[in-house]
């Protein structure tokens, strides 16, 4: 309070002259100006706290503020000696144009949502720099929408003319055509694009097989390398995700340059977006077979074992009795401490865990020959997505195979 609504020795004198009404409104209005750099429309405007310590230092009852004129000439007069006495000028129409670019250039790129607030505190900071007032609420709302729907159009056109005719048709093909719904194969089939949004429930084979289909859907629309050059990951998420939640019918709407970026931002995202998952449900997949595979040999060897509980304190009098009669048989020195058939218990415990991490080994090759081979063609599409980054194919193929064996359950076949 004290840094911000003193008021200086050369701004004492700027009050010189003016009665208790005017002398308060114009201190406030000072302040308040040098605070937010912009003035206040109304008396609520201002914190009545700090009405309260400028009141005080301008000996002025509080109580006046509440009579000062807010649209009459002195306010007016006012404002012109404080844009004066402070280095700022009022904002004119030639201001539009240069308030546009830059929030083009330097605003709207930055922001991955388009939050109004936001940007308008962003133009805000920028004229208070220009030493520029600023327009109305009103007004600056009409300006930032000028200036949202010139960058989109130049980033667009930009786009748009990176694509040729038929990638721009393959784009389009994606609102036309219709697959069947994964959850429910009999119903009505639903559009392409809902399809290739949605991710997959169930991780599984099924859902591992779904997942190479729609990536191979959308690397069969061939997006230019460099189609986003120079545009921002978060525009590009922006575009992705109107994409995202608008209809078929909303998407064909757009003007064709709007309709061919989101959809181009769509695909390029989505391609990462799903590829990620794949890896996701294929690690949860050679974890089943694992998990599986050992429930099945547990179950085996549980039915075919009797566990011996206390094996610890029965070695140590095992040890014990053997030490204490090394010349005795094992049926007149050990039988007495353990019987024979706990004995043969025990002993075939011991024989089921040398075999039991074979044993499950040879279920993880039954279950992936079985049903699971399907899965390593999963290899050459992660292997093209990573190749369509930059990347050689002998690394794309790693990273593929990579995928299958971060995990730490994955057997050779």
């Amino acid at each position: 309070m004290i840094d911000d609504w003193t008021l200086l020795p050369t701004e004492q004198a700027l009050l010189a002259g003016s009665q208790e009404a005017n002398r308060l409104g114009l201190a406030v209005m000072l302040k308040a100006f040098q605070y937010e750099g912009r003035f206040p429309a109304r008396t609520r405007d201002v914190p009545q706290a700090a009405v309260e310590f400028v009141s005080r230092q301008v000996g002025v009852e509080v109580t006046q503020f509440e009579r000062y004129d807010w649209r009459g000439r002195s306010s007016s007069t006012h404002r012109a000696l404080i844009r004066e006495f402070c280095g700022y000028r009022a904002f004119a129409e030639a201001d539009v144009p240069p308030l546009v670019d830059w929030m083009c250039e330097h605003a709207l790129p930055r922001e991955e949502r388009q939050d109004l607030l936001k940007l308008k505190a962003l133009a805000l900071d920028h004229l208070r720099d220009s030493r520029i007032e600023p327009p109305t609420h009103a007004q600056l709302e009409r300006h930032l929408a000028s200036a949202e729907r010139t960058f989109e159009t130049k980033l667009c056109g930009l786009v748009f003319s990176r694509l040729d005719p038929a990638r721009v048709q393959a784009l389009d093909d994606l609102l036309r055509a219709t697959v069947a719904d994964e959850d429910e194969p009999e119903a009505d089939r639903t559009s392409l694009i809902h399809s290739l949004r949605t991710d997959s429930r169930r991780p599984g084979l099924e859902s591992v097989e779904q997942q190479i289909a729609k990536l191979g859907r959308l690397r069969a629309v061939g997006l230019p390398r460099g189609l986003f050059e120079g545009v921002p990951i978060g525009v590009q998420r922006r575009y992705r995700e109107r994409t995202g939640v608008e209809t078929p019918s909303e998407l064909r709407a757009h003007p064709e340059a709007i309709r061919a970026t989101q959809l181009a931002a769509f695909v390029q995202l989505r391609l990462g977006e799903i590829t990620d998952s794949l890896v996701d449900h294929l690690i949860h997949t050679v974890h089943k077979i694992g998990a599986r595979a050992e429930r099945r040999v547990e179950k085996r060897i549980l039915a075919n074992i009797k566990k011996t509980s206390g094996k610890d304190r029965l070695f140590e009098r095992l040890l014990e009795a053997a030490l204490d009669n090394p010349e005795g048989t094992v049926r007149e020195v050990l039988f007495p401490v353990m019987g024979e058939e706990r004995l043969r218990d025990l002993l075939r415990e011991f024989r089921a865990r040398g075999s039991y991490r074979q044993e499950v080994h040879m279920h993880l090759r039954s279950s992936y020959k079985q049903h699971y081979r399907r899965m390593t063609l999963v290899i050459p599409q992660i292997e093209a997505v990573y190749v369509g980054d930059d990347l050689s194919p002998a690394t794309g193929r790693a990273m593929g195979t990579e995928a299958l064996w971060c995990c730490g359950s994955w057997r050779s076949a």
